[in-house]
């Protein structure tokens, strides 16, 4: 299946299908960086048809059990310990990504393909890719992270302080009495460069010991070392990189992060879905009006004036969302009204304006779906209405 059938499918068709197979003919682009620009290269698709296209290989039949994962062009295919017949499902899921490939048009990297057996010492029967032993390897870099066979953390560690190092190399070179940077430049650095690698690895941080956490902190004897507490005793802000790793494993293991990690799955539909053909046209109608100015900048009065003026009066039922966050308390609720009910709902405070509108329209379909006419549901965020359509 090619990209444009891909779209066909998502409902994209007419015009703005022919337009877009007419933009991506003969197509080339470059990439300008720190001064030096790269040659043309034929660019088939972007990253966004890219995702179009790859996104067709987790709609196919796996065996039962095999988990896919997807990340840009890297592809991980799981099979837990509790599954059966093992080897067999896994090289059915292999045969049926090659195959998914080419149909797609996509290229497997063979000599990056690796295979590795969690916690188990002599390894399994050879896997194939499209007739090439795949290598059974014990430490695998995933997404900038280390795997070691076992599950250890040692392996990270080591790579977290050799990209620590080779960063502080850096900061040495600016620290010079000479030609030193200022303190603002050091501590954005520090912040930017170093301590971003125990962000980037904190999930994998928080199975570490106390003594694996208090090695973290970079080479004592290096000579930078010194100035680089200085820096910290400079900025109140600022914790040594072990004690900011430690303080950031306590607040993950507290919270559910860590179990949502583990638990994370994909999204089952409901028993009674059914995906519309994209040539049924969508028995829901959407129509919004734009007000003349902006809603914070304009007059309560006319704003009000001119929510009452985009009210059509019909026959039909009318049901009103509103969704709100107040960052100050903090708070966040949505509220559904109508003639025959209402409610309001509180949400968790860290959601954002667009997630309680969406709450506040969820909670207004179980009565639209109930009564036995038309109903006309209103909301105020067109962006709520976009994410809806799409």
């Amino acid at each position: 299946m090619s990209w444009p059938q891909s779209l066909v499918i998502k409902g994209v068709r007419g015009r703005l299908l022919a337009w877009t197979q007419k933009y991506t003919q003969n197509r080339e682009a470059r990439v300008t960086f720190q001064g030096a620009t790269s040659p043309y290269i034929p660019l088939e698709y972007g990253p966004f048809l890219f995702n179009v296209l790859i996104e067709n290989i987790l709609k196919e039949d796996y065996p039962e059990g095999i988990q896919i994962f997807i990340y840009a062009d890297d592809i991980c295919v799981v099979c837990p310990h509790t599954v059966n017949n093992k080897h067999r499902k896994m090289q059915i899921t292999l045969d049926t990504i090659a195959a998914s490939c080419q149909v797609l048009g996509l290229k497997i990297n063979l000599n990056k393909t690796k295979a590795m057996a969690v916690k188990h010492s002599q390894p399994p029967p050879p896997l194939n890719l499209l007739g090439t032993p795949i290598e059974w390897v014990k430490n695998f870099t995933y997404l900038g992270v280390n795997l070691n066979f076992r599950l250890l953390p040692t392996s990270e560690i080591t790579l977290r302080k050799h990209k620590a190092n080779s960063r502080l190399s850096a900061l040495r070179r600016i620290t010079s009495l000479n030609q030193g940077t200022t303190h603002h430049i050091l501590r954005l650095f520090y912040i930017q460069a170093v301590r971003s690698l125990v962000e980037y690895a904190a999930p994998v941080l928080t199975t570490l010991s106390p003594t694996q956490e208090m090695s973290i902190e970079t080479n004592r004897n290096c000579p930078l070392h010194n100035k680089l507490q200085g820096l910290i005793s400079l900025s109140e802000d600022l914790a040594p990189l072990h004690t900011y790793a430690g303080h950031l494993i306590t607040a993950l293991r507290s919270s559910s992060s860590q179990t949502m990690l583990y638990t994370l799955k994909k999204d089952i539909f409901h028993p009674d879905f059914s995906e519309r053909p994209p040539w049924i046209p969508s028995p829901i109608k959407y129509h919004y009006t734009t007000l003349p100015f902006y809603k914070s900048l304009g007059p309560p009065a006319q704003a009000f004036r001119a929510a009452l003026d985009s009210i059509t009066l019909t026959l039909a039922d009318s049901v009103y969302t509103d969704g709100s966050v107040d960052r100050e308390v903090p708070a966040a609720a949505a509220a559904v009204y109508s003639t025959h009910f209402s409610a309001c709902w509180r949400i968790s405070n860290n959601a954002s304006t667009l997630q309680t509108e969406l709450v506040a329209i969820l909670k207004a379909f179980p009565h639209s779906l109930t009564s036995q006419d038309n109903t006309t549901i209103h909301t105020d965020s067109r962006g709520a209405l976009s994410a809806i359509r799409s």
